[in-house]
């Protein structure tokens, strides 16, 4: 009989190989999803003024990326112990304001906890809060409008104790 014979079971790849086919036909028309890009890096900035046990620690934070200004939360730790939790508005500085009634170094974690575009990250800052208080009584005179009479207040002298929370003029 003059026709080939066909290999055992070969007819089976045939079929297998269309619906291969076919899937991968419409795999091209289905609109592939673009990954998600990876997050940006971020770095934090710190900066005090002068802290002191009477004004306490102001500070100003940044989180900075390349790109998009960083949005979102910061957070200011010491230890284990959160102590403030601050937005980062669209400008990426956030203020915050931590009392500090006692003198000494602080150590603090400043922390930026990213966005779905900017990755988190965080310092650590060594902050010598100084001591403004006296610690004695003080006694003095006090003169007023130079003997001339004030229109908002007292004229003469008068005597006080300055107690001991009295703070120095502001620089």
């Amino acid at each position: 009989m003059g026709s080939a014979a066909r290999p055992k079971g070969s007819w089976r790849r045939g079929p297998a190989l269309l619906v291969a086919t076919i899937v991968a036909a419409l795999a091209l028309l289905v609109p592939m999803t673009p990954a998600a890009a990876d997050p940006l890096p971020s770095t934090v900035i710190w900066s005090v003024g002068a802290p002191d046990t009477t004004r306490g620690i102001d500070l100003n934070i940044q989180a900075t990326a390349t790109g998009p200004v960083p949005t979102g939360i910061v957070t200011v730790s010491e230890g284990s112990t959160e102590l403030v939790r601050a937005p980062l508005p669209g400008s990426g500085w956030a203020l915050v304001h931590l009392d500090a009634p006692v003198p000494g170094p602080r150590v603090f974690t400043i922390s930026y906890l990213g966005s779905a575009t900017v990755a988190p990250s965080s310092t650590t800052a060594t902050i010598n809060v100084q001591s403004l208080t006296i610690d004695h009584a003080v006694t003095g005179t006090v003169t007023a409008g130079g003997g001339r009479p004030f229109p908002w207040g007292p004229t003469g002298s008068w005597r006080t104790t300055a107690a001991s929370t009295t703070r120095p003029p502001a620089p």
